[in-house]
């Protein structure tokens, strides 16, 4: 990626980008192949070390039903800038960098924040931790547990 101050970084698109679809054709109209890098599918097991070796965690999703990788990112102190649409903002919590995933300017503005203050990086590290610790699958377990309890007290059968 290349700012207008004249830094530049590698980009990293984790997940299938198609050969013949519009990101390719933008990566290659603007000359950015030797900086940008399509990972294609990453097995589960690699996730981590990928996630956990990037400088920011951008999260661009306009749809999403939990936002799972936003906590991955937070869990493993990456900072975080991510999409202000659906449930992402509620996962996210104060621990991360929103923006509108409609607006370049904005993704652009969010990324050149924080790679360009250590002190914003620190600091998203410091709540994404935070704010990651609030969420355990014991916890959810519970949650469950409980709702199941209130819905069938008092319901016909119910022991």
């Amino acid at each position: 990626v290349h700012f207008e101050d004249g830094r530049t970084c590698a980009l990293v698109l984790v997940g299938r980008v198609p050969a013949d679809g519009e990101v390719a054709a933008t990566i290659d109209r603007l000359g950015l192949g030797d900086r940008v890098v399509v990972t294609g599918y990453v097995p589960d097991a690699d996730v981590a070390a990928l996630i956990g070796n990037a400088v920011v965690f951008a999260f661009p999703s306009r749809y999403e039903g939990f936002g799972l990788p936003v906590l991955e990112a937070q869990l493993l102190g990456v900072p975080v800038v991510a999409s202000n649409a659906a449930s992402i903002p509620e996962v996210a919590g104060d621990g991360a960098l929103l923006f509108d995933p409609r607006s370049v300017a904005e993704i652009v503005s969010a990324l050149a924040t924080t790679l360009g203050e250590a002190d914003v990086r620190a600091d998203l590290v410091r709540r994404g931790r935070t704010n990651a610790a609030r969420f355990s699958w014991e916890r959810a377990a519970r949650a469950t547990r409980e709702v199941y309890r209130e819905s069938f007290v008092g319901s016909p059968g119910a022991a």
